[in-house]
């Protein structure tokens, strides 16, 4: 699980987490943001199955798969 992490990391630090996880021997992976657009812009080039969760006030109000 990756929390929260991405605002405390450069862009090129970030790239190099996302090509880390991708790969196939990691299995699932958890990661929350505060920021949709930032983890949108993250994920466009990386062609990973990802399904995106929003929570609101400790319950899932809209589901995303892309």
């Amino acid at each position: 699980m990756l929390d929260d992490v991405f605002d405390k990391l450069d862009g090129n630090r970030v790239k190099k987490i996302m090509e880390l996880i991708s790969q196939d021997h990691f299995g699932q992976i958890f990661i929350t943001d505060t920021n949709q657009e930032r983890l949108f812009n993250i994920f466009e080039n990386i062609e990973i199955g990802q399904k995106y969760f929003e929570i609101d006030n400790g319950k899932v109000v809209n589901e995303a798969i892309k």
